[in-house]
Order: C-alpha cells, then structure tokens, then sequence
C-alpha cells in the first residue's frame, strides 16, 4: 500500500468558512447522509460530500478539495486498518488532554523567560551517571557502558536529580545556572509519582535558603498569572485574583509573600505535638500514638516517627491558603544542606507545599567535602541496613567540593506536580503525555 508523501494543505479545519476554498486535511470523524466531517489539531469542519468519496471510510486521512461548504474531492492520505477508536493513544489524546499539555508547553517556555530574565545560564547535564544519589529509600535505575573494544562494562545510573553535575559546574565558576531535565526514580508510579519526570533546578553562588525561596515566590506568582491568563482566553471563568489557583474547591494565593512555618511550628499547630529532641525517640513514639497516627511500633527510631507523623497529620494540611515553606528541619534530615550555623540541631533545608503536595526541596548547599562524603558514608549504612541497593559514592562531586565550591543556594523542583497543581488536576499523570501508567497500566498502585 502506497501513501502520498505530502498534501496541498492551505486551511486547517477550524479556518473553513462557508465562503472559503481550498485545501484541507484531517481525519474522517463520520460520513453518512452526504456530509463528511474532518478533524485535525485545530477542531473540526463539516462539508458537503459532492463527490464520490473514493472507497474513504471513517478514520482515514484525507486530503479535501472544497469550496463553499462543499468537497468537490476527497485523496485518501492514510486508511485507519485498524480502528482508531481502539487505539489507547488517539482515545487518551482527547480535546481536554491537547489542551493540557499546550497550557503546559507554555508553563515551560514562560519558566525558561523568567530564568533568562534573571541573567540565569540554562546547562545540560548528562542523563547517564557514577551514582543516582544516595538517600536511603532512592532506588536508582541501572544500566551501563559496554565499550566496543571488549574493556569491561562500566555500571552507570539513570540520575534522581542533575544536582552534582550542576555542583561540579558550580566549583568550576559557573554562579547563577538553572536546567530543566528528564529525572529518574525506580519503583514510583501513582498519582503524583511517575518513574521518568521532568525536574526544574537552579542554583545561585553567593546566595541561601532565603535567596531561593524568593525566587520561588516571583516564579510562582508569575506562572499563575500565566494560568488565569491561558483561562481567560480559552474562555473559561476565571473569577478570581490574577494570582490564585483553584485546587479541588479550594482557591491558593499564589501572591507573595508565601506563608514559611517551621517544622516544628508544624508537628504543633496540625498533629498537636511538641517535636522531642532527636534521641529521645521512645517520647516520640508515645506522642505519635497519643495523637492517632497508625502503625507506630516500638523498634521505629525518630526518623521512622516523624515521617509516619508528617504523612498522616501534617503534610496534607500545608499550603492551602498560600504554597507554605516547611523551613528548620532537624540536623538529622539535613541532606546536602548545611547545618544552621547559630543552631546545630536545625538543618539550612526547606520543603515548598501546595495545596497538600511537595513541590520542592531547597538547600543552602553543603560545600564541605569532608562531612559531605561523612554524610554518604552515613547513608550507604542506612542502605545496607534497610537492604536497599548499593548506589556508588560520586567521587568527582567530592573532589570539586574540595577544589572549593562557593556558597549557594539550590533548589529542585517537581515541574509535573507544579503544572499538575496550577492546572488544577488531580494526578500527575493528567499533565504528562505519555505518563508510565499509560504504557504499563498493571504498575500503577493507586
């Protein structure tokens, strides 16, 4: 079967006029009773079938010759063998979905003006890596490099986040870089989880936590401006500040300044407990269970307690009325994040919620390489006591760590949650094209 290898296109569906001519295509949406009906990207076009209609049957492509409301012929560009209403892909790419994702291509490009605005350096960094980051409950995606002349494979990773090579550009002199990139965590796939997601982050030299978080706010604030705008002209009401975003029947002011709350402001205000010092864990357990939080077992240490609190009690409750920064997380929880040099049980770490949802995680950034490779040391344990997969320590990090990297402020951010909460979805995977669940339905777990 041959196909034509072009067409003489001048209108596209929405564009045919009752007094209009020329040249349109799309596919047959339905022909009966002598009217066709085509549907390309921009909606559709019913004509007058004034010729035979060339053994074309709903489902085809075709080329139509028309004027006046009328086609004069019909070219069959492609047949639809099978039928296109069985087809997962064209029955997911419906109108509601098209739209989604041109409000989200346009999220993107308007976070890339705001960076450059900022005289921000937009870089690229591998998508192979020696390590995916070592937090105890990250599991990596594994490949590796099998060079041709036969020299033994070298085991690579599919990176959680592009932060080391960044802090590698960082060291190198680079102050003010921002990427927007493909990231990767095995074993997460459900309605704010999909293994292959896009990340936005950026780092500033000479800058912390406070510095970022500002950013944050103008960021925030101008892409909602940019969703009541998008809704407006796509006729939708939108009777509500420039700044706010509705989330199920909740409006969420994204104008500055965003409420910032500290951890323990938190566990007292939503789970009605004083946050005890991180050795006194048998306390914390006591407390958990005094307010309700299920699953609390005598071998769970601190750690254990505080994220069985924070996910039943405390996370759902952050940022409705404003996005809150969760700020002041225990020394422990530190990550890559300096320890607050005033207070050494606090950790230079924030989180970002809104409406209920992590959005973001931001540092001022440890530049230590003696406690940084102290903390992944620390970490590979963990993982070997919880029987987690051993992920290599990425010694070309710690080595531009000890070449000196400036002190910064970072952040890495969840664009598909971002854009998933500003649009107003309920699930990650209403804002990707192609979400994993999509292509292997068996694997999502809720």
């Amino acid at each position: 079967m041959s196909y034509p290898s072009n067409s003489r296109r001048t209108h596209v569906a929405a564009e045919i006029s009752a007094g209009a001519a020329g040249y349109a295509c799309g596919r047959i949406a339905s022909l009966h009773a002598g009217i066709i009906s085509i549907v390309d990207e921009s909606g559709s076009a019913q004509l007058k079938l004034e010729c035979p209609p060339a053994g074309a049957a709903p489902g085809d492509i075709v080329e139509v010759a028309f004027s006046a409301g009328a086609v004069q012929r019909l070219h069959v560009l492609a047949r639809a063998i099978a039928d296109p209403r069985n087809n997962p892909d064209l029955r997911r790419f419906n109108s509601e979905l098209r739209a989604t994702l041109r409000h989200r291509a346009a999220l993107i490009a308007e976070i890339r003006s705001f960076f450059s605005g900022l005289n921000f350096l937009e870089v690229e960094t591998p998508a192979l890596a020696p390590s995916p980051g070592l937090e105890p409950h990250l599991r990596g995606f594994t490949t590796r490099y099998e060079p041709e002349n036969a020299s033994p494979a070298i085991p690579l990773f599919l990176p959680s986040s592009p932060e080391y090579h960044m802090k590698r550009m960082l060291a190198s002199g680079f102050e003010k870089i921002f990427q927007l990139c493909r990231s990767f965590r095995n074993g997460e796939s459900f309605h704010l989880h999909n293994p292959e997601f896009t990340m936005l982050e950026w780092y500033r030299a000479y800058a912390g936590c406070d510095a970022i978080m500002c950013d944050l706010e103008a960021l925030g604030a101008r892409l909602a401006e940019i969703v009541n705008i998008q809704q407006l002209g796509s006729g939708q009401c939108c009777e509500r500040g420039p700044q706010t975003v509705i989330r199920g029947d909740r409006a969420i002011d994204f104008s500055p300044p965003w409420e910032r709350l500290t951890v323990r402001e938190a566990f007292k205000r939503f789970a009605g407990i004083e946050l005890p010092p991180v050795d006194a864990a048998a306390e914390f357990r006591s407390a958990a269970a005094g307010a309700g939080v299920a699953g609390i077992c005598n071998t769970d240490a601190w750690d254990d307690v505080f994220y069985r609190v924070f996910l039943a009690k405390v996370e759902p409750k952050l940022g409705w009325q404003r996005p809150t920064f969760l700020t002041e997380y225990p020394a422990s929880m530190a990550a890559l994040a300096k320890v607050n040099e005033s207070d050494p049980t606090l950790a230079e770490r924030f989180e970002l919620y809104i409406g209920g949802v992590e959005i973001a995680n931001g540092f001022t950034e440890l530049n230590d390489p003696v406690e940084q490779r102290q903390r992944f040391e620390d970490e590979i344990e963990i993982r070997r006591r919880i029987g987690a997969p051993e992920h290599p320590i990425d010694d070309r990090l710690l080595s531009a760590l000890a070449a000196g990297m400036p002190p910064a402020g970072g952040v890495a951010v969840g664009v598909d949650r971002l854009i998933m909460i500003l649009l107003g979805k309920q699930r990650i995977e209403d804002v990707i094209a192609f979400p994993f669940s999509h292509d292997f339905p068996q694997t999502n777990s809720e």
